[in-house]
């Protein structure tokens, strides 16, 4: 019998230290999570929406300093996942999230719910590497109002 990608990935994650998955199980994500099942080693833990899943990874990688794993359905379900994601990012706790994925071939409509979840979920940039444009509409204010608000200002305050 072959091996599956869906059970390379648990011996991987299980290989480095992953105890406890969070997450929705959903269609796209029954290979992972029938792989987690019979491999026993990792607990899957089900949550009620993919945003707490997220959350829970987050504060579990935040409280231990090790690789957090969280899961979520395809499209929307893995959207739901960038709040927890954002709050692991800011606080430079580990997260890994895994959503699964439906081929175009076996959709059965015209509208799907794929979404670009690289999309809703760029990388901070440092500040340092920010590049500031200035923007064509902005000008530099005028002497005049600049003036008359200073006098303004100075009028208004008691002596």
């Amino acid at each position: 019998m072959s091996t599956t990608v869906a059970q390379m990935l648990v011996e991987t994650l299980h290989t480095i230290g992953v105890r406890q998955i969070f997450g929705v199980v959903g269609d796209a994500l029954n290979p992972f999570t029938e792989a987690v099942r019979k491999d026993k080693r990792i607990e899957w833990i089900g949550v009620r929406h993919e945003e707490g899943a997220a959350l829970a990874a987050a504060g579990q990688a935040k409280l231990t300093g090790k690789l957090a794993v969280c899961c979520g359905t395809t499209g929307p379900g893995a959207n739901h996942l960038v709040a927890g994601l954002y709050e692991a990012r800011k606080d430079h706790a580990p997260v890994l999230a895994i959503s699964g994925g439906v081929p175009a071939a076996s959709t059965t409509c015209r509208k799907t719910t794929r979404t670009c979840c690289f999309a809703t979920s760029p990388p901070t940039p440092r500040p340092s590497l920010i590049r500031r444009r200035r923007c064509k509409w902005r000008t530099k204010p005028s002497r005049r109002l600049t003036t008359s608000a200073a006098s303004r200002t100075s009028a208004s305050r008691p002596t």
